[in-house]
C-alpha cells in the first residue's frame, strides 16, 4: 500500500508539473510584446488602389461569335409540341398540332418526315433522317402571346 500511494502521488506531482509549464509556455507565447506595432498606429499609410476602368482595359473578346451553318432547316420546321399526356416512360403521346389540327403520335410513330424518339415530361425529340430536333413544350407565357396578338 505504501509503494501504490508514493506512486500515485509522483503521478500527480508529474500531471502538476506539465500543467504549470503548459501554461507558462502558452502565456510566454500570447503574451504582447512591445515591438510589433498596431495597425491603428497615427503614423499608419492609407493605400489607394489607382482607379481602372473595366471597358479601357479589354482587348479581346471573351467569347467568339456563334457558329452560323448556312442551309441548316430552321428550327420552326420540327412539328409543334402543344402537350404530353399519358405515364412515362411506356404509355405517353405527344400532341402537335399543325395548319390541319391536332394528331396524336406515340413513341416510334411519324408525323410527316419527323418521327417521334423519345418523351420527357416537358419535351419531345424528333428525329429526321440525321437531325434530330427537342422540341419543348410551350410555357404559359408563349402561349398567351399569339392570343395576344389576334
Amino acid at each position: 500500500m505504501i509503494v501504490a500511494a508514493s506512486e500515485t502521488a509522483r503521478r500527480r506531482c508529474a500531471m502538476a508539473t506539465a500543467l504549470i509549464v503548459a501554461l507558462l509556455l502558452s502565456a510566454l507565447i500570447l503574451w504582447p510584446r512591445g515591438s510589433q506595432r498596431h495597425p491603428d498606429s497615427t503614423d499608419a499609410r492609407t493605400i489607394v488602389p489607382n482607379q481602372v476602368s473595366p471597358a479601357g482595359n479589354v482587348t479581346r473578346r471573351l467569347f467568339a461569335d456563334p457558329i452560323v451553318v448556312e442551309g441548316s432547316a430552321p428550327k420552326t420546321d420540327a412539328p409543334t409540341l402543344i402537350g404530353i399526356a399519358g405515364r412515362l416512360p411506356n404509355d405517353a403521346i405527344a400532341m402537335v398540332r399543325d395548319g390541319d389540327g391536332t394528331h396524336i403520335l406515340a413513341i416510334g410513330q411519324s408525323y410527316g418526315e419527323w418521327r417521334l424518339d423519345s418523351l420527357s415530361a416537358d419535351a419531345a425529340l424528333f428525329t429526321r433522317g440525321s437531325q434530330h430536333r427537342r422540341v419543348a413544350l410551350p410555357s404559359a407565357s408563349e402561349e398567351a402571346a399569339p392570343e395576344a396578338a389576334q
